[in-house]
């Protein structure tokens, strides 16, 4: 029989009496997060100096003294106040799609914090453990190490795993299908070339080396000296597959589409960078919404807008809000009222190849581009690979 997190932390209770409260605090300290994700409308509630309301969720404060503005209300005019008069300000939880609390979402807090728990009092430390608890690295790089050890972090065999359907399977480095831990820190040729230039002699190729204690293990005896760098390596290799499997940088989000006609003939493309995102789900919303105006500006009639955010293309099929990016639905959808036409739909990231390279193109560029009549050069043979695809 195997026993949940729950069951296992009841079975201590004679010897740790503190568990059950540790646990609900921690949950309950999981839920004050969501007093601080405000998501501005009227602004009657949101206060400009305490709350995290600014499209970066940072907050302004503290309050300058002899201030008079508290809330948001406060900033706007008199003539911009209608613009969100009919929708109050709203939070959301920001670890679910749709923004709503729930049950299941506390559980999912409750269950992590128990498992936390349960491992922190039963598990003996071992060697490597201690020698990443003692390292001289920042805490945040201790915690990494070792939710990479325990395989937590959100690969993409996690993230299959946990039931979520990705719309690429695929390393964005080396396009293998599949990713685990070992994989993004040792095995893929982007990383291995890394190490390479360390001059670390090739140790991710040592015989029988396979899990990330192996790996750790072996390094730490050959260059016991150079341990803090090589944790800050595995820090460093992690943070930017972050980065390429979001397609974010420090924040900025590189936007992308392209037009076609309905032979396929490319009939205009764009591209652009924006300074922030929160989340892959926000800058897809942000390159439909440009993609839905630059077809109104073109007077379009007639147009599907393929997206490969199942999430987003559902919300707007079915008419539902997405808190995170309600504000951004409610535009796209104003948008869409402009065309005699307008239909929505999903395709795999697969069948997206040209615009999420025209997106990656983005972010070196400074300047907004829209391009007549072709794409740039980034993504012309994923273009021309397309138009062969539907000639067979």
């Amino acid at each position: 029989m195997v026993m949940s997190s729950w069951e296992k932390l009841t079975r201590m209770a004679d010897c740790f009496g503190w568990v059950s409260w540790m646990n609900a605090k921690m949950v309950l300290r999981g839920l004050s997060d969501i007093s601080d994700l405000v998501l501005p409308g009227d602004g009657h509630s949101v206060n400009v100096w305490e709350d995290y309301w600014l499209e970066d969720h940072r907050r302004l404060g503290p309050k300058p003294d002899n201030c008079e503005v508290t809330y948001v209300r406060d900033l706007l005019n008199n003539e911009a106040c209608f613009i969100n008069r009919l929708r109050p300000d709203t939070l959301y939880w920001h670890s679910s799609p749709g923004g709503l609390f729930s049950t299941k979402s506390a559980y999912y807090l409750a269950l992590e914090s128990a498992q936390h728990m349960v491992e922190n009092v039963c598990e003996e430390s071992t060697t490597l453990l201690r020698a990443i608890w003692n390292a001289n690295v920042p805490n945040k790089i201790k915690l990494f190490l070792w939710r990479a050890w325990k395989n937590y972090l959100p690969t993409i065999n996690n993230l299959q795993a946990r039931g979520l359907n990705l719309t690429s399977v695929s390393c964005t480095h080396c396009d293998q299908v599949g990713e685990d831990v070992i994989h993004v820190l040792f095995k893929c040729p982007s990383a291995r070339q890394v190490w390479d230039r360390c001059n670390f002699d090739r140790f991710y190729d040592t015989d029988g080396a396979v899990t990330l204690d192996d790996f750790c293990q072996v390094f730490l005896n050959k260059f016991p000296m150079e341990w803090e760098n090589f944790l800050m390596i595995l820090w460093g290799l992690w943070r930017r597959r972050n980065k390429q499997f979001h397609g974010q940088e420090s924040g900025k989000a590189g936007l992308g589409f392209v037009a076609r006609n309905d032979r396929g003939d490319v009939l205009f493309s764009g591209a652009r960078v924006e300074c922030y995102a929160s989340s892959p789900l926000e800058a897809e919303a942000k390159s439909l919404l440009w993609a839905t105006k630059q077809a109104h500006n073109k007077g379009y009639p007639k147009v599907i807008f393929e997206s490969d955010s199942l999430c987003l293309v559902n919300a707007l099929q079915r008419g539902t809000t997405l808190l995170q990016i309600a504000s951004m639905l409610a535009q796209i959808i104003s948008n869409s009222l402009s065309f005699s036409l307008c239909n929505w739909s999903f395709v795999k990231r697969e069948g997206n190849k040209v615009a999420h390279s025209i997106a990656s193109w983005a972010l070196e560029c400074n300047d907004e581009l829209i391009l007549e009549g072709g794409v740039p050069n980034c993504a012309c043979i994923w273009a021309t690979n397309d138009v062969l695809s539907s000639i067979r």
